[in-house]
């Protein structure tokens, strides 16, 4: 007959087999494998993080940078840790989803880091995996969603820093655009502004030159049209917005005139010009910059004065001069 003491023994023993069979069991996945990792590191932060330095806030640059979500050029670096890695002279690194969302180096077999690059000639936004294998035959992906610019949001406009002609009337300001989203980060793209076409609006008819009726508005070339532009650190540039005529040309015109430049913003991989339009990879926004000259009262010393006013509308924002005053509103409320 068995004692006390023998049967608590075997009782430790069996449940010792128990939970070590229960281990076991649970080990579907091998530890290996969850040992195993991609970590992954963008050259650039985010614009979000820009802004909120910009704004005094307290932000997390590592944080930042490891997020999973990425603009059209960016760079990110992935880096294999864990064990165990085999045999590092034969790890293999490939897309495995999104494949002409993105690209690695030609030569990736035997690296422990590569840099994985978003192409800036993609279409739309998507997903894109990147499977690394290890000698072993061990697997592990790491996935990133891939973004592109969405639209163009406008702040205050500001004064615009120009030459004085006493002989030409200018309306100018300088608009700062942000490309949206700003999650990530499009400072390795950029952006151009392309003309679609110029409208008369009034009067109606518009101006016949052959009646030596004079039209204010022109066909928008110059003023940045064409012109590639680069964009900062928060996704940001400067699109000055201006009008520029002779003052005769002005008081000499049949008023009121009002006319519209249709602008198309294009994501651009190349230098810019009238004739590259080749490089244009895709249409982010398209918008009306509008123009009207008009006669307008003002308080003058002898009563109420007629005199032009000039005004300019884009993305949302309005800017207007007037003759009598000389004075330049840039917080103008279109009517």
């Amino acid at each position: 007959m068995l004692s006390l003491f023998q049967i608590r023994s075997i009782g430790l023993i069996l449940m010792g087999h128990w939970f070590g069979a229960f281990a076991q069991a649970g080990e579907d996945v091998p530890d290996e494998v969850q040992a195993l990792e991609i970590k992954s590191e963008t050259t650039l932060c985010s614009a979000d993080f820009y802004i909120a330095k910009e704004q005094g806030k307290d932000v997390d640059e590592k944080t930042d940078k490891e997020r999973k979500k990425l603009g059209m050029g960016e760079d990110v670096l992935l880096t294999l840790t864990g064990k165990p890695m085999g045999d590092v002279s034969q790890l293999q690194w490939k897309i495995t989803k999104g494949e002409a969302l993105a690209s690695l180096p030609k030569k990736t077999e035997g690296k422990a880091k590569v840099v994985l690059t978003v192409n800036k000639r993609i279409q739309k936004k998507g997903e894109v995996e990147v499977t690394v294998t290890t000698s072993e035959g061990l697997e592990k992906t790491i996935a990133f969603e891939i973004l592109v610019p969405t639209k163009l949001t406008a702040v205050v406009p500001v004064k615009s820093s120009l030459p004085s002609d006493p002989n030409i009337v200018v309306v100018a300001a300088d608009v700062k655009l942000t490309v949206e989203p700003t999650e990530v980060s499009f400072k390795n793209i950029k952006l151009i502004e392309r003309d679609e076409g110029l409208t008369y609006v009034m009067p109606d008819p518009p101006p016949d030159p052959r009646k030596g009726e004079i039209k204010l508005g022109v066909p928008h070339t110059g003023h940045g049209c064409n012109d590639a532009r680069i964009i900062e650190l928060n996704n940001s540039f400067i699109d000055q917005v201006i009008y520029a005529a002779y003052y005769n040309a002005v008081w000499g015109a049949r008023l009121p005139q009002e006319w519209l430049w249709t602008c198309g913003w294009k994501v651009h991989d190349g230098n810019g010009g009238e004739e590259s339009t080749g490089d244009d990879i895709l249409q982010v926004e398209t918008v009306e910059q509008r123009f009207k000259a008009e006669y307008m009262k003002f308080d003058g010393m002898d009563g109420k004065v007629e005199e032009v006013q000039i005004a300019i509308r884009k993305f949302g924002r309005a800017i207007s001069y007037d003759l009598y005053n000389h004075q330049m509103n840039y917080e103008y409320v279109w009517k």
